[in-house]
């Protein structure tokens, strides 16, 4: 099976998996192809924003029953209306993902326990995800988050090690190169001393192309198996009513036929 870890700007539109996209990776998942793991990191960070989306959204509505009550109309019901919608709607984003994380091989991933020293090491290092950037004429450290989320991926790869494949779906330069699809040198580094698999652990920059990779991956396994299922056929066939008693061979002696791979033990050993 295929592991697939989710960086938030590739799913920040559509988070609950609703769309054609996302329906395609959960039969995936379904079909036990893959599992699915969602960053505790990630899933705030969506909650968040769409909390923050929704709070604009619900002061612009209350301005606008303001202009209202201002002409004389009779806001009173629209605004008890208005805050009820408000409050399911804060709900309804943890409902979302809890029934997200109730379907078949979707994970979330809890945030890795990675000590505030390693964090400082790695911060004062520059060493990405964490960047320096330029704000206000001073220098901000910035990828907090983004570090968590890289942390989360390594800490599941050492508890979940039942994978062929881990996918990383991200499009952000604080961890791809941004002309390739390739992992920037300090994540390498990283994999690297953890004795991780060169090429174990791969990046993609959409959902419909992890789903594409996820599909290529098994239709390489299912050719190889055809393959392979079919040279041993035809092996076993060409061995249907070939001897396999000692006979003489090209030496004079006598022997096994070449298509016996295997020593007959000496009948003293031979457990009765």
């Amino acid at each position: 099976m295929i592991a697939i870890m989710f960086d938030t700007n590739v799913i920040h539109r559509d988070p609950w998996l609703t769309g054609n996209l996302g329906a395609r990776l959960l039969q995936l998942a379904k079909d036990e192809k893959c599992t699915i793991f969602y960053p505790k990191v990630v899933i705030e960070e969506i909650r968040r924003q769409r909390s923050e989306q929704a709070k604009e959204a619900h002061i612009l509505a209350s301005k606008g029953i303001e202009k209202l009550k201002e002409s004389g109309i009779d806001t009173e019901l629209i605004s008890e209306d208005l805050e009820s919608v408000h409050q399911r709607i804060e709900s309804s984003f943890s409902n979302a993902f809890q029934e997200l994380l109730s379907k078949k091989n979707v994970v979330e991933a809890p945030v890795p326990e990675v000590s505030a020293t390693d964090l400082l090491t790695r911060d004062l290092e520059r060493r990405r995800p964490f960047a320096e950037i330029e704000h206000q004429g001073k220098e901000k450290s910035v990828g907090f988050r983004d570090v968590l989320i890289w942390e989360t991926l390594l800490e599941s790869i050492s508890t979940h090690n039942l994978y062929s494949h881990f996918i990383f779906v991200t499009n952000d330069g604080d961890f791809v190169e941004k002309k390739t699809d390739k992992l920037l040198p300090d994540l390498l580094s990283d994999l690297d001393n953890l004795g991780i698999a060169n090429g174990y652990v791969c990046n993609v920059r959409s959902m419909q192309s992890a789903i594409t990779k996820v599909e290529t991956i098994y239709d390489e396994v299912e050719a190889t198996t055809l393959s392979l299922v079919k040279l041993a056929t035809e092996t076993l066939d060409s061995l249907v009513d070939r001897s396999i008693s000692e006979q003489m061979v090209g030496s004079g002696d006598w022997g096994t036929p070449d298509c016996v791979q295997f020593t007959a033990p000496p009948i003293d050993d031979a457990a009765l």
